[in-house]
């Protein structure tokens, strides 16, 4: 069966690709950085190029999605952040990425807003 509930898979984006695959780019950047074999870091690096693609993607997608969103399902969006990015485990690395990509990304998605360099 094709899900086809907007809610439903918006929420699903937010876990599995915004944060998700944002996360996997991260960790096998970071993995790429600390790999001292250069046949392994290849292959490191290869799979953050992937997991980069498919983040962007599902957050492209996302956007599309919320393009006409309702308050609701904007609501369901911002749960599903709030779920996804309390779920992360905390670690050097993931810290940064956190700060950095997932907070611009939410405020060009309407989500939040930045102010002053922060977010409300």
């Amino acid at each position: 069966r094709i899900e086809t509930d907007r809610a439903v898979v918006g929420a699903g984006l937010v876990r599995e690709a915004c944060a998700g695959e944002t996360m996997g780019a991260a960790d096998a950047a970071m993995a790429a950085d600390d790999e001292p074999d250069p046949v392994v870091r290849a292959v490191w690096q290869r799979i953050a190029e992937d997991e980069q693609r498919h983040a962007a993607l599902g957050w492209q997608t996302l956007a599309w999605l919320l393009a006409d969103a309702d308050a609701s399902l904007r609501a369901v969006a911002l749960d599903a952040f709030d779920d996804a990015l309390g779920r992360l485990v905390r670690r050097p690395g993931r810290d940064e990425v956190v700060a950095t990509v997932v907070p611009p990304a939410m405020a060009a998605l309407g989500l939040v807003q930045e102010v002053d360099g922060g977010t409300i």
